[in-house]
């Protein structure tokens, strides 16, 4: 109960007290004062005896008779009561009982002002706790007669704190219902005595009756989904009963009963538009990407790319259609024939949809990020493709290094990523198939010219000392490390290609790169390109120079090894060796496409990388290496009966001393080691997908980073706890060092805008921005004052007052207060 509500009760109670005798008489049927045992009218205290059975009562009015001084409310439960104390009624208050309303009591709080009596229907648990509210949304109605109607507006506004008050028609009773489930998670979580429910029904009904029933038979998603079908198929001609049960399948029968009025559906979806244009626009393009995915044929493919852009509405669809266009007749597969349109008309079809589509919603920025990529990614193979023919005049270690780390490295795993992203088939799988075989071809060329370097080299490389002449070899790395001042941490990530350091290891490690002096450099794997000779090569003379103050661990993503990898954190030894072995070993037994591939690993890894980056103190440093790469292998060679080959690995053979002549290169030791994507393997014995040995650039050409302390000892500052306590309901990590302990569980908005607010660092940003940051993330917005709100309210019960609120004209601002948020932890 508030103190308002208790300050009004007062008043109204001071009404009917003339102070002439110590008792009033009430009647509560309202239930008031059910919660009140004692209050003071006139600067009296007034203790409220509540009177439920005749005999308890009569027992209870002798003491009252006794202390004349003192002051009593008589609440009388029911009628019955009152007849059978009409005696002691007569006695004390001249046969008088006075009934109190709830109507009586609002209509004390503002002179002149008359409420119907609809509102003693509520319950007044509900009123007590919403009686603010209940005033402030009876304010936003400019009269002085409350009517029915108006009373169930009020009083749904104050439960919600959602205003209702102006709902006006249907349209608006569609957009305040899509609110509530915005803002709630829907009815079914509300929590009041009221029936919610049955009040937003009868309120509904008022301006028709298609709400009041959808919500009634609990079909308000698939509603939504078919009126938005509705207006979807509408605009490109397309809407009938047969196409509406394409799209919708199953649920087109539970909604049966709206099918005789699709004109009215698409006018009541215009209407919505009209009041909220950037709703109706994403809701359009949702709905598309369902017809889309029914596979309803909405355009000809005959028009040209800039004809269907043109003649459209700048829709999710148009832009589809148009961008399936022009790769239709682009020559993604590199084939010696002519194609109607070039790169150049790709990049002519991007300036179009930025020129004609005026309003981005989710679909269509994901799907013009696509497009973006795809542009890009076949920039870069036509580009890669005219230089093959200049491969040969590569003469360098490190011309071929910057080559490849600037033109080849990424080339399959983009894609890969495009294969997998591309939901909406802009490019027909067998024609995917057909452009990775171009891109492999594109690769075995540079592949054959860089083992032709490496097979010229090798040996000079491997008997000479390091320096500017040859590349940094892995056995090199021992000695050019500075082990003897600060903690260092060597991590070794077996296997690990470019493409997979750059788009799947590298993030976790920004962080901690930008605040060390880093080197980003490149190290060439000894040959042939396994584990035992190139990894081996990194540490074992640093193990036995070192071996009693160094630590050595190996799969520390394990989950088994997670408490192992703290202990040796927390052994303090200065030199620290720790070897992740995921990419090396799934990618022997993996069967998916690079992207696919990594994502896994990265799910493997990505809680141990965490946690040890936590533990690294400031002044450690760190040491990033691979031992040597990976090849995926797309055609395995039987080397079964082969004269002259003494064994067979899957990417090298070892011959009985005479040179293996086939796509591979020769190296002392009588080893043959393949280039290009073919593999070995004998009879029935294993094919790996992914596997190394072998002498391609993408095996050899490994990354190598040094990043050194700035700070030579320094502790490492901790905020908040590792663990969750089982009197927490969530732990939120904000930043590295930073964990917000909540008793609450956080909404997927509130996750969003509470570590938004937290990463601009104190700085000021309003309600529009943190909109924008919401559509981007989850595609809609929604009431972000309310939910920003309600936040701010959920962290100040659990004592996190580190929101500040501020006003600036028409918008509100917010900052994080960091200060505050210290003091706290």
């Amino acid at each position: 109960m508030g103190e308002m509500y208790r300050y009004y009760l007062q008043k109204y109670l001071e009404k009917m007290t003339n102070l002439e005798s110590h008792l009033l008489v009430l009647q509560d049927k309202n239930k008031l004062l059910d919660d009140i045992k004692d209050i003071e009218l006139y600067l009296y205290p007034y203790k409220v005896i509540f009177a439920n059975e005749n005999v308890v009562f009569r027992a209870l009015y002798e003491d009252i008779k006794e202390n004349r001084g003192n002051y009593y409310i008589i609440i009388l439960k029911n009628e019955d009561i009152q007849n059978k104390l009409l005696d002691f009624i007569k006695r004390s208050e001249g046969g008088t009982v006075k009934e109190i309303t709830m109507q009586s009591l609002l209509e004390c709080v503002e002179e002149d002002l008359k409420w119907n009596e609809e509102v003693n229907e509520f319950g007044s648990i509900d009123i007590k706790k919403k009686f603010n509210e209940l005033i402030y949304y009876r304010k936003l109605i400019r009269k002085r007669n409350i009517e029915k109607l108006e009373t169930d507006k009020v009083m749904l506004s104050s439960l919600l704190e959602l205003d209702a008050v102006h709902i006006n028609d249907e349209a608006d009773c569609y957009l305040y219902y899509r609110d509530i489930r915005d803002l709630y998670g829907g009815i079914g979580n509300l929590k009041f005595r009221t029936d919610v429910k049955g009040l937003i029904r009868k309120i509904f009904l008022e301006y028709g009756s298609i709400l009041s029933n959808v919500i009634e038979m609990n079909l308000f998603e698939e509603f939504e989904r078919f009126l938005w079908v509705c207006c979807g198929l509408d605009s490109f001609d397309r809407l009938s009963d047969e196409n509406l049960k394409i799209v919708l399948e199953d649920e087109y029968e539970k909604l049966n009963a709206f099918t005789e009025h699709l004109d009215k559906l698409v006018e009541f979806a215009n209407l919505i538009g009209k009041k909220d244009k950037k709703y109706y626009i994403q809701k359009k393009d949702w709905a598309e990407k369902l017809i889309l995915n029914a596979k309803i044929d909405i355009l000809s493919s005959e028009h040209s790319y800039k004809e269907i852009l043109r003649e459209g509405t700048g829709s999710l669809i148009n832009v589809l259609e148009s961008i399936k266009a022009v790769l239709k007749d682009y020559n993604l597969e590199g084939l010696k024939k002519v194609f109607k349109y070039n790169l150049d008309n790709l990049y002519e079809l991007n300036v179009l949809i930025k020129e004609n589509v005026n309003y981005k919603t989710e679909n269509i920025s994901k799907l013009t990020d696509l497009y973006d990529l795809i542009i890009n990614f076949f920039s870069r193979v036509e580009y890669a493709e005219k230089q093959i023919y200049f491969a040969d005049s590569i003469s360098s270690y490190s011309e071929w290094e910057s080559f490849y780390k600037n033109y080849l490295y990424d080339l399959q795993y983009k894609l890969s990523e495009l294969r997998y992203l591309d939901k909406q088939n802009l490019i027909d799988e067998h024609r995917y198939v057909l452009v990775d075989k171009r891109v492999s071809n594109i690769l075995n060329r540079y592949r054959e010219n860089f083992a032709r370097f490496l097979e010229k080299d090798y040996d000079y490389w491997i008997n000479s000392p390091y320096g500017v002449s040859r590349p940094l070899l892995n056995s090199d790395i021992p000695n050019i490390l500075n082990l003897d001042s600060q903690k260092t941490y060597i991590i070794i990530f077996d296997g690990m290609r470019y493409d997979a350091w750059e788009y799947i290891v590298r993030p976790y490690f920004e962080k901690v790169f930008t605040v060390r002096n880093t080197k980003y450099r490149s190290s060439f794997a000894l040959l042939p390109t396994i584990t035992s000779i190139s990894r081996e090569a990194i540490y074992s003379s640093i193990l036995k120079e070192n071996k009693n103050d160094t630590t050595f661990l190996t799969k520390p993503e394990s989950v088994k090894k997670e408490e192992q990898l703290k202990e040796i954190i927390l052994q303090d030894k200065k030199i620290n060796i720790l070897i992740f072995n995921m990419f090396d070993n799934d990618g022997h037994k993996a069967t998916e496409d690079f992207y696919i591939f990594y994502d896994k690993q990265k799910k493997v890894f990505e809680n141990s990388i965490t946690e040890l980056l936590k533990m690294i103190t400031e002044d450690s440093n760190i040491v990033i290496a691979s031992d040597h790469g990976l090849m995926r292998v797309d055609e395995n060679i039987n080397m079964k009966d082969q004269e002259g080959i003494v064994s067979v690995k899957s990417r090298y053979l070892k011959t009985n001393g005479e040179p293996y002549l086939g796509r591979c290169i020769n190296i002392k030791d009588s080893i043959a080691l393949s280039y290009d994507n073919k593999g070995y393997f004998v009879g029935g014995g294993e094919k790996d997908f992914y596997s190394h040995g072998g002498a391609s650039i993408e095996e050899v050409i490994v990354p190598f980073i040094i990043a050194e302390a700035k700070v030579t000892k320094k502790d490492s500052i901790f905020i908040g706890e590792n663990s969750l306590s089982s009197t927490y309901s969530e732990i939120l990590q904000l930043d590295q060092d930073t964990k917000l302990k909540l008793k609450f569980k956080l909404s997927e908005k509130e996750r969003i805008i509470l570590t938004s607010l937290y990463g601009f660092k104190n700085q000021t940003i309003s309600n529009r921005d943190i909109e924008k940051i919401l559509k981007n993330k989850t595609g809609s917005a929604g009431l972000v004052s309310a939910i920003v709100r309600r936040l701010i309210k959920k962290l100040q019960k659990d004592g996190l007052d580190i929101i500040e609120e501020s006003a600036m004209g028409d918008l509100i601002m917010y900052k994080f207060n960091h200060d505050r948020l210290e003091e706290i932890l």
